[in-house]
Parts: C-alpha cells; sequence; structure tokens
C-alpha cells in the first residue's frame, strides 16, 4: 500500500498496531479499540500526526522512534496511560495535546519537547486544568484546541 498517508484504526479487537505496520502511513489514528494496549511506533517509520483516543487498556507510549518525525500528538480518554517516554526528544513537535489520562501533569510540563508552540493538559479538574493552561501559557505555549487538525499548520 504505497500511496497510504493516513490510517483510522476504529472499533473492533486488536492488541497492538504490528499488524497495521506501513512505512509510508505519516497520519495515525487509533480510536475506540476493543482490547488495545501496544503502540509499536516503529512500525510507522514515516509517521507525522499521532491521535489516540478512549483506550483503556494503553498503560505507556515510546516516542522515541518518531522523535525525528513526529509533529503532532492528541491524546484523549486513555485513563490508564501513566508513562509517555521520549516526549522531551520529540524535535520538532509543534502541537500537543493530553487530556483524561493518568500522566503526572507536572511531568509533562517538565519534559515538554523544546520546540513546541501550542500545548494542552486537560481533565485535570476545573481548578488545576486552569492552573495548567496558565502555566502554559506563562511559559510561552499556545493554548491547543482539541478541535484543531494537526497537520495543517504544522506539517
Amino acid at each position: 500500500m504505497n500511496g497510504l498517508r493516513s490510517l483510522l484504526i476504529t472499533p473492533g479487537g486488536r492488541h497492538g498496531t504490528d499488524e497495521f505496520a506501513n512505512q509510508f502511513v505519516e497520519r495515525l489514528s487509533i480510536l475506540r479499540v476493543r482490547g488495545f494496549k501496544h503502540l509499536n511506533l516503529n512500525s510507522f517509520p514515516s509517521l507525522r500526526h499521532l491521535h489516540v483516543e478512549d483506550q483503556l487498556k494503553l498503560t505507556s507510549i515510546d516516542l522515541a522512534p518518531a522523535s525525528d518525525r513526529l509533529l503532532s500528538m492528541k491524546i484523549w480518554n486513555c485513563k490508564n496511560l501513566a508513562s509517555i517516554n521520549g516526549l522531551k526528544t520529540l524535535r520538532n513537535a509543534g502541537y500537543l495535546w493530553l487530556g483524561k489520562t493518568a500522566l503526572d501533569p507536572d511531568k509533562v510540563l517538565a519534559d515538554l519537547p523544546p520546540n513546541l508552540r501550542s500545548a494542552s493538559l486537560a481533565d485535570c479538574g476545573v481548578r488545576r486544568d486552569l492552573a495548567l493552561s496558565e502555566r502554559l501559557r506563562t511559559g510561552g505555549y499556545i493554548e491547543a484546541d482539541y478541535l484543531t487538525v494537526p497537520g495543517n499548520q504544522y506539517s
């Protein structure tokens, strides 16, 4: 599938992404896949945009294989996601939106990529969300909008 640039994996039962490996995919979305617990970014050497949503069994993501390429990442409702390895090493990331995860917001803020322009951390509680938004704004970040389609301005 040489022409495949975007891959959307939706409902059904899958444990991981290995069976969908594709060297040409630039945009990967994994939405509401029952039983999904392993995201192998080595399977997508051209990946630039990652969107993961409603993956309750996913506990960690290793971004190291995509550190040179990943431009945007949106993660929502992955309530058991407690670690993102390699966040700080994303050299070209411009957009980051995280919400409803088990991630420690203070650790995420400490590990933000150096060239990041737009970021949001959401659903940590109303007061906490406001405090996090203020910290991001004070740090010079533009608030990332969940409805923004990453890739239009960051590709």
